[in-house]
């Protein structure tokens, strides 16, 4: 197509400046934690965005799906946050090694927040996702850790098998999940696999909230 042909689509198209825009922003590589802050602060309040609109624009909703991709922001419902002590949690399992650890602790430093919660059962505190998350908010020196605390024997949304490897357990259960983590004992890393119907939807929680002892 000719330059003044595609002058003449701009003008038909009333989002088109805002798609180039967009595709503008697309080709920034997103390295400050300020930009990357105010584009999460945005995702936030996208329900809001949403509500009061009958029909949003495709890049909008282009938009929606790059975040999600992201981890940005999540397209599924929003789980309840709940900060817990530290204390009350129990692994079930070792992470795979310290050094992921390490670099979890340094990236959420300089993100100065949590973006992601840990899912907990409710009863016992068997943590079910987030054992590197743990082990960061233990180095880091926190006193509590957001999470999303279900009813994990009677949910039918959470499943768990056992991931392949040499780890020596051919089979797992969610009542064996729960006795590991009550015990002195832990599995190897990378034993039970839990899936979710709906992934841990970002959160963004500041390190000073988390230091908080009341």
């Amino acid at each position: 197509a000719s330059e003044e042909n595609k002058v003449d689509d701009d003008e038909d198209d009333p989002f088109a400046k805002f798609d180039a825009l967009s595709n503008a922003i697309d080709s920034l590589v997103v390295d400050d934690i300020q930009l990357l802050r105010k584009i999460e602060l945005l995702a936030t309040h996208w329900k809001a965005v949403v509500k009061r609109s009958d029909k949003l624009p495709a890049t909008a909703v282009r938009w929606q799906a790059l975040l999600a991709a992201q981890g940005v922001v999540a397209a599924g419902k929003q789980e309840e946050v709940t900060y817990v002590d530290i204390e009350w949690l129990k692994p079930h399992e070792k992470v795979v090694n310290q050094e992921r650890v390490d670099a979890l602790i340094d990236a959420i430093s300089r993100w100065g927040a949590y973006r992601k919660p840990l899912l907990v059962d409710r009863d016992s505190g068997s943590i079910l996702d987030g054992h590197h998350r743990y082990f960061a908010a233990q180095g880091l020196g926190l006193k509590k850790v957001p999470a999303a605390l279900v009813d994990y024997l009677k949910d039918d949304s959470i499943t768990v098998d056992v991931w392949p490897g040499d780890h020596g357990i051919s089979k797992i259960s969610k009542q064996d999940v729960i006795d590991m983590c009550l015990s002195a004992d832990v599995f190897p890393p990378k034993t039970s696999r839990h899936t979710f119907a709906e992934p841990l939807s970002p959160i963004f929680v500041p390190l000073e909230d988390l230091h908080d002892d009341e």
